[in-house]
């Protein structure tokens, strides 16, 4: 589905507090590269007080996911209109 659209009858995704969580630690962690600085995981998880570090690392890998597949479409759009 492109980015922006709804069908008829899909009720757009809400962001849970974890989720919310999620994307605030992806914002701390991000080194830039496209990966994370792990060594901080901990004083992050003890700060926002994140305790299901299983489901934090798969709501991350999710983030993640996502955030490359949209870079991707992103240089796919700029070669295209080359």
């Amino acid at each position: 589905m492109a980015e922006g659209c709804q069908w008829e009858g899909e009720a757009a995704p809400v962001a849970g507090p974890d989720d919310l969580v999620a994307m605030r630690v992806h914002g701390l962690l991000a080194n830039g590269m496209g990966g994370y600085d792990w060594a901080g995981l901990p004083v992050i998880c003890a700060w926002l007080g994140v305790e299901d570090v299983a489901g934090l690392m798969t709501r991350l890998q999710a983030v993640r996911s996502y955030l490359n597949a949209k870079d991707d479409d992103a240089e796919d759009a700029k070669g295209k209109a080359k």
